[in-house]
């Protein structure tokens, strides 16, 4: 009986939940708090480096994964669930604030509600794990470009960096679309 707990104890594997990558992704999530309190108290500069933590958390966090060897299940939710924290924030407050167009925040949350409902199926119902797609990556920094374009009333270009990121949103949620339910398709085909 020792025995069998004792090697039950060694099985579990603390890397396989708690790693340096998913601490950093939890840190991000909370750094939402001092970017709004910044916002809300008309101290946008010192938002902004906390956002440019923020965003090089994200890098930092995915590099580490990858060379540490660490990419787990549960960071592979985390990972874009802190961005999604950060970014629905900012965008809350611009709403709240009539600093950014509604229409962009509902193609967000459709956008990406869609897209996490899905991979959450194909992940636990069908036990596929749902890659994430470059043009996805290219369309949240134009996303990023144009909420920090109208955050910081950049006349010029934000329209133009409006729309270009309406464009990627929509085609990489087509390719979303089309990858998951591609998967789907060969999960179901492998079962029979």
């Amino acid at each position: 009986m020792k025995e069998k707990l004792q090697a039950s104890i060694h099985s579990i594997k603390p890397k396989s939940f708690v790693t340096i990558s998913n601490i950093i992704s939890i840190f991000r999530a909370f750094l939402s708090i001092p970017i709004l309190y910044f916002l809300k108290n008309d101290r946008p500069w010192i938002a902004l480096i906390v956002i440019l933590v923020a965003f090089a958390s994200d890098v930092l966090d995915g590099w580490l994964a990858r060379i540490a060897h660490e990419i787990t299940e549960i960071g592979k939710v985390l990972d874009p669930l802190a961005d999604k924290v950060v970014i629905l924030s900012i965008l809350m407050y611009m709403i709240m604030e009539d600093l950014i167009p509604v229409y962009y925040f509902l193609l967000l949350i459709i956008r990406d509600l869609s897209i996490a409902i899905l991979g959450i199926y194909l992940m636990n119902i069908k036990d596929v794990t749902p890659q994430s797609n470059k043009l996805g990556k290219v369309s949240i920094v134009f996303m990023a470009a144009a909420i920090m374009a109208f955050l910081y009333n950049f006349e010029s270009i934000k329209y133009y960096l409006l729309w270009v990121s309406i464009f990627l949103m929509i085609v990489s949620w087509v390719q979303y679309m089309y990858t998951f339910i591609n998967l789907l398709r060969i999960k179901c085909y492998t079962k029979e």
